[in-house]
């Protein structure tokens, strides 16, 4: 079995339409799956990428996309940030959604302002994000974890954190839905701190947890589907 983790992000290409395909299947009602494949493909995964506003890895199991993380250095400031560089190539993407689907004018403005909702922190430390973080049914199956020793879900969020640390941020955070009790006990089994309620972004009622250096993996891809509550 082969197997491998493609990072990206500043100065390494994302796999654009891999990361598309994965956060459509994994987190079709999130903000980003809303705006389209074409905003997907032509600026959150191509743009914010290049500009080092989000980073990440896919993994690939015998050439075969299996799941992806996405992750920010700057968690309040990120997507405001990304417009301003790259907002002409936004707008294109999200009004081609608008033409090939017009009756989804609602969900999509919906979608743009829970994307552009946040506010840069008031105390200027930089945080950074797991925004997204998902792996395929097949690869987290308890019978493919025994087959293959793989933890994909794990081996995904080493990658995001040890970036995010290469960047120099120290503060992590992950929203989970609050109904998402599988992810919940994920981050908890991997030594992450449960903070409290978030109140970052629009959408259901979510919680946060927070990265400490002193956790470890002890937790089962099996647990979780997908741990992105906006993203």
């Amino acid at each position: 079995m082969d197997y491998r983790r493609l990072p990206f992000g500043s100065g390494t290409v994302a796999p654009v339409r891999d990361l598309a395909r994965l956060h459509a299947a994994l987190l079709p009602e999130s903000p980003v799956s809303r705006l389209g494949r074409r905003f997907m493909e032509d600026f959150y995964y191509r743009v914010l990428p290049r500009e080092g506003l989000v980073v990440g890895a896919v993994a690939y199991v015998d050439e075969q996309p299996a799941g992806f993380v996405a992750a920010t250095p700057d968690r309040n400031g990120f997507m405001r940030s990304g417009l301003r560089r790259g907002w002409p190539r936004a707008l294109w993407a999200v009004g081609a959604s608008v033409l090939t689907a017009p009756k989804s004018l609602a969900t999509l403005w919906w979608a743009w302002g829970a994307m552009r909702s946040r506010r840069p922190a008031a105390d200027g430390k930089p945080a950074g994000e797991i925004l997204s973080l998902g792996v395929l049914p097949a690869y987290r199956e308890a019978r493919f974890i025994r087959q293959s020793g793989l933890h994909i879900a794990t081996d995904l969020l080493d990658v995001a954190v040890g970036g995010l640390r290469g960047m120099g941020i120290q503060h992590i955070g992950a929203a989970v839905r609050a109904d998402n009790t599988e992810a919940k006990l994920f981050y908890a089994g991997l030594g992450w701190r449960l903070h409290g309620p978030s109140t970052a972004g629009r959408g259901p009622a979510a919680v946060e947890f927070r990265w400490r250096r002193a956790g470890r993996s002890t937790a089962r891809d099996a647990a979780i589907p997908a741990s992105s509550v906006r993203r």
